[in-house]
């Protein structure tokens, strides 16, 4: 199939979160057609969503290698109206995402597959994960069935930039959610009896380090809501932030700094404070001598491209299968602009990574 119809084909499905059932069963004949035997989990009961899993056995020697790539996208992504441009760049008229995020990704391993069935070519044994609600928190990655999977080494097709990219460390991301609690007052007639929960809050991040914590570590708060008019002194406050460090023990550090500005600001003022916090994943990184990053450099430098290897700052499947002992590299689709409605990508890129993940597969 054409690259760019079957990008057409899957991107005009509506994906948020949770919401993936259509197209899986789109992928899942897809997979069945090219020879997989397939299956799904039922991670999600609770809205039937799941994970769709694949294997072809292999013709050839060598380990099992894993594919990964996430089904779901970010929003607006209702009523998309993709533009293919002659030149071959892809994106849309600028009201939706393109969700090429992570569709890039999914297209190019089909390509691969095909082309590979199609030269009749040996191969080793391939198993293919799509990930549901990779983009809320990485829950799919986090509820998948380990024990179906035999392959202990993964690429996760699913970063942003020009093809040759890959990530080789990520970082432990921890989300902190506060609940301050003051006392209602007047604000006019009796201000000094209340307990102002907002000014708890406004003094607690007064005191925090955020942003750019350190080389390694950055931490944000991005939500602060409370009180319910401007006249009563607000007894409640809700504040939600996460930190994120390429080292564990700095997330850590870092967590454990902004409870404790909370729940001081809170003492002072007499008020209280609850604290919830959610490790979302783990830091991982791989090793210079890994055989993941052997396969990709080499299978770049046939295609004429050099690797570039970077640490990242963001979550992905990798995150949740590092921790269950699958050794992960995060290779760049050729996705631009993600997370926006200004995302594109271009034939030419997903063309490339097709080859390039064609010769990871058939060579040892």
């Amino acid at each position: 199939m054409d690259i760019v119809k079957e990008f057409l084909e899957l991107t005009s499905y509506s994906v948020p979160s949770g919401h993936e059932g259509e197209i899986r069963t789109c992928l899942r004949k897809k997979l069945t057609d090219l020879g997989f035997e397939t299956w799904i989990d039922d991670a999600f009961p609770e809205t039937g969503s799941g994970n769709l899993y694949g294997r072809l056995e292999g013709t050839a020697k060598g380990e099992p290698l894993l594919f990964a790539a996430h089904m779901d996208t970010v929003t607006p992504c209702e009523n998309k109206h993709v533009i293919v441009e002659p030149e071959g760049l892809i994106h849309t008229d600028g009201t939706t995402v393109l969700g090429g995020d992570d569709v890039t990704g999914i297209v190019e391993l089909l390509a691969a597959l095909r082309r590979i069935r199609a030269e009749n070519i040996p191969h080793r044994t391939i198993e293919v994960v799509f990930t549901a609600s990779e983009e809320y928190f990485v829950q799919g990655a986090q509820r998948l069935r380990y024990d179906t999977l035999t392959a202990k080494k993964a690429f996760i097709l699913d970063t942003d930039g020009e093809i040759g990219r890959a990530v080789v460390a990520a970082p432990t991301g921890i989300r902190i959610i506060a609940n301050l609690h003051g006392k209602a007052a007047h604000a006019a007639l009796k201000p000094e009896d209340g307990i102002n929960a907002v000014r708890m809050a406004a003094d607690a991040i007064s005191q925090m380090r955020l942003g750019r914590v350190d080389k390694d570590t950055t931490a944000n708060i991005g939500i602060i809501t409370g009180g319910s008019s401007g006249n009563i002194v607000p007894e409640h406050c809700f504040v939600e932030g996460e930190t994120r460090s390429l080292l564990h023990e700095s997330a850590l550090k870092q967590r454990d700094h902004m409870i404790q500005c909370f729940q001081k600001s809170a003492e002072q003022a007499g008020g209280t404070c609850e604290i919830e916090t959610t490790l979302v994943y783990n830091a991982w990184s791989i090793s210079e001598d890994s055989e993941l990053r052997r396969l990709f450099e080499t299978a770049c430098r046939i295609h004429g491209l050099e690797p570039v290897f970077e640490s990242a700052c963001g979550g992905s499947d990798a995150s949740m299968m590092s921790s269950h002992g699958i050794e992960c590299l995060v290779v760049a689709t050729g996705m631009h602009e993600i997370h926006s409605v200004r995302e594109y990508t271009t034939l030419k890129e997903m063309e490339t990574m097709a080859d390039v993940i064609k010769s990871i597969i058939i060579h040892e």
